[in-house]
């Protein structure tokens, strides 16, 4: 948890949903230098039952979290890779994000998720229970992130890979 993930926008978020669907639990995953001011943050906007800080789960176990989870979350504009993301759809989760370069490839408009440029955590919000309260969305996102991520298989990532090497050899 740090400045740079932008985790505050998400509670804001949240106080956003909680005034439209109440049975709903926020689950933050990691540690980081500013966990004690994000569960400050909650208690002031009286969100603090419905968010869980678990702290550092152990890589052994994340999987198990994601399983857990109906929707993935994410508002960080820093990432370079976006692993997150891919770890999220790989588990079948409609993702709502803040729009960022490293995971356009991963996130398609209204196919497996939402990505948001420049939204407050208003406009989150409504994406969120957009997916949350339609069923049907829900299902053809969750499916649809699971083909997505196939093609971020180890195989296909080679064959990219080799693509590129084989165009910069011709140059």
């Amino acid at each position: 948890m740090g400045e740079e993930k932008n985790p505050a926008f998400l509670l804001y978020s949240l106080e956003e949903i909680l005034k439209r669907f109440n049975n709903l639990v926020l689950l933050m995953v990691g540690d980081g230098p500013i966990l004690e001011k994000l569960k400050n943050l909650a208690l002031k906007l009286k969100i603090e039952k419905n968010v869980i800080f678990t702290g550092v789960i152990p890589h052994s176990k994340i999987p198990q979290y994601y399983q857990s989870a109906d929707l993935f979350v994410f508002s960080s504009q820093t990432e370079t890779q976006g692993i997150v993301i891919l770890e999220a759809i790989a588990s079948g989760l409609p993702v709502v994000a803040l729009k960022d370069e490293a995971f356009k490839e991963m996130i398609i408009e209204n196919k497996n998720g939402f990505l948001l440029k420049k939204a407050s955590p208003k406009m989150f919000a409504k994406k969120v229970l957009e997916i949350l309260k339609n069923p049907s969305v829900y299902k053809k996102f969750s499916s649809n992130s699971q083909k997505i991520s196939s093609s971020f298989s180890e195989e296909n990532q080679a064959k990219k890979l080799i693509k590129i090497y084989k165009t910069l050899l011709k140059t």
